[in-house]
């Protein structure tokens, strides 16, 4: 009974999967408002995660890459945002680390930065904003730097 239980939740959860991606705690509340049991879900979810099918780092990665691109965002929104969306503790550290290095911090600072001067026009209104998402004062000048470069 429990393993064709785990399989109707595999297929559940592959569909899910199908349209995008999800994290495993998602999987878990939507197998479990079908009424599928806890074990059968943990099995299912086990199995897909295994061949890489489902992955937290992959959802969080997407999840960043997303945001960042129409939102203002910073390490600290970020972080909250993977964590309340219960995507696992050490995707949430990897996938920042990765979106966060190198070039790719300069780039979503510059981002969050254009996009907070749209809004605001207030130069300290935009610095308390921007550093309130997470950014180093280091950070603001750095993206403020580039601008001045590349402009």
């Amino acid at each position: 009974e429990l393993a064709a239980e785990a399989f109707e939740a595999e297929c559940r959860a592959a569909a899910l999967l199908a349209r995008a991606e999800q994290t495993r705690r998602g999987l878990e509340i939507k197998l479990a408002k079908r009424e599928l049991s806890a074990p059968a879900a943990a099995m299912a979810l086990d199995w897909l995660a295994g061949r890489g099918l489902q992955s937290d780092l992959r959802f969080a990665q997407a999840w960043i890459r997303q945001r960042a691109r129409h939102r203002a965002e910073g390490p600290r929104t970020l972080l909250a945002g993977l964590a309340s969306r219960g995507v696992e503790r050490e995707a949430v550290r990897l996938a920042l680390a990765e979106a966060l290095s190198g070039e790719a911090r300069l780039v979503m600072a510059g981002t969050a930065l254009e996009l907070l001067e749209k809004k605001e026009r207030d130069e300290g209104r935009v610095r308390d904003a921007f550093l309130s998402l997470g950014w180093k004062p280091s950070d603001l000048r750095e993206a403020l730097d580039s601008r001045r470069i590349d402009g």
